[in-house]
């Protein structure tokens, strides 16, 4: 959160230097210096859990969680509809790591999946709403079909 305020005050100062700098030298320097920012930025945020406010699709399955008690609830989660799985934190509530780790319990007996959604709320790749406290609940795996006899 830190280089995102800092990447912003770099951003506006340096654009401004870029927009009403008098010097041509001091202009192309200070677009240079947002530019490797810009880079630096990027590169220092890959790897991290990004903020469930950036949206979480409904229905998504939990592959892996922690729990840092006082700071953030960390997920693995798998989307419907996509190939790779995304890192997410959410804000510490002790009502929601409760849920998770009740619902964890109850798909490892059912040899169930995981899943996190707003109860009753959205269709499969609809993004979650955050104003709704996310719930966890387990999908069953599909029965096996029949068994035909042979006789």
């Amino acid at each position: 959160m830190i280089s995102v305020i800092l990447f912003a005050l770099l951003a506006f100062s340096t654009g401004a230097v870029s927009l009403f700098g008098r010097n041509s030298l001091i202009r192309s320097i200070s677009f240079t210096l947002l530019v490797l920012s810009t880079i630096a930025l990027i590169w220092f945020s890959m790897g991290k859990p990004r903020a469930a406010l950036f949206g979480i699709e409904n229905n998504s399955v939990v592959i892996a969680y922690t729990l840092d008690e006082p700071h953030a609830i960390y997920l693995w989660l798998q989307p419907p509809n996509a190939k790779t799985p995304i890192a997410v934190s959410l804000p510490w509530k002790e009502r929601l790591a409760n849920n998770l780790v009740k619902a964890n319990r109850i798909s490892e007996a059912k040899h169930g999946k995981l899943v996190i959604s707003n109860k009753g709320v959205g269709q499969y790749g609809e993004r979650l709403d955050l104003g709704v406290a996310p719930s966890f609940h387990v999908v069953s795996p599909p029965e096996f079909p029949p068994k035909r006899s042979m006789r």
